[in-house]
């Protein structure tokens, strides 16, 4: 299990743009099929969204690049491919997008914006074409919003989009406790409101913490080894999720009893 509080970490510099942020999920340390940055942008600065490349002496790896918007406005001025010109864009509150490596978008952020960006390795072979753009107050009334069983899950990003993971906004009912396990999929949590309190390990050797989120910090809870966990949640507790391999939508959690672990299908 991976647990890590944006607060605690230092600044760095995202691969590829001149954005500084808080590395919440290291690819490819962490053994888990993304990389993912918690960004603070003041309003006024002008900056470029792009996917990461990545060089080795045998490979070149480019990466998709996605946006979540926890706060703020970020505006393109001109989103290019290779090709043609796309857009435009606006990266605000509750919104996502996710962009294959071909795809860069020159910004300015007209309002502070707090963002968590995620990076993803493309398969060279079959590289993703599709941008994925939505709000998810659009998105609550669709197909795309499911009752995973302790709150709503709304899924932006699906295998039949492209990419290789999914991602996810996720309520959660109000003093529940969840007990998860994830067999097929890795699964991450980037929690961005409310608080949660964390049980995991084995049997007579359970670890715990208290985490507390909100726009302005994030935390991690990793289930980097499929590990089972327990979710206690308050506060109008929220995260986005990631999930490898990409959900196909109608995924849920179901219990046989209180005590149980869940059946994730």
């Amino acid at each position: 299990m991976i647990i890590r509080e944006s607060e605690k970490l230092p600044n760095v510099g995202l691969p590829g743009t001149d954005m500084e942020g808080k590395h919440l999920m290291q690819h490819p340390f962490d053994d888990m099929e993304f990389g993912a940055y918690y960004v603070i942008l003041e309003a006024g600065k002008e900056l470029t969204l792009k996917g990461p490349t990545h060089k080795t002496p045998v490979e070149e790896i480019k990466y998709s690049h996605g946006y979540y918007c926890l706060e703020g406005i970020i505006t393109a001025t001109s989103v290019t491919n290779t090709n043609s010109t796309l857009g435009p864009y606006v990266i605000n509150k509750d919104s996502f997008h996710m962009f294959p490596s071909s795809v860069s978008l020159t910004c300015n952020v007209e309002k502070k914006a707090a963002v968590i960006v995620i990076y993803v390795p493309e398969d060279e072979e079959k590289p993703p074409l599709n941008v994925i753009s939505a709000n998810r107050a659009d998105l609550l009334n669709s197909k795309r919003c499911v009752d995973w069983g302790k709150g709503k899950s709304v899924r932006f990003l699906l295998a039949e989009d492209g990419y290789p993971i999914s991602v996810t906004h996720c309520s959660y009912d109000n003093k529940e406790t969840a007990r998860l396990e994830y067999d097929e999929y890795l699964k991450t949590n980037i929690f961005i409101n409310g608080s949660v309190d964390v049980k995991y390990g084995s049997v007579g050797l359970e670890k715990s913490c208290q985490l507390t989120c909100s726009p302005k910090s994030a935390c991690v809870v990793s289930a980097n080894e499929n590990d089972r966990h327990s979710l206690t949640t308050q506060n109008d507790c929220q995260s986005i999720n990631v999930f490898s391999p990409a959900l196909k939508g109608p995924e849920k959690h179901t219990w046989e009893s209180p005590d149980d672990y869940s059946d994730f299908s």
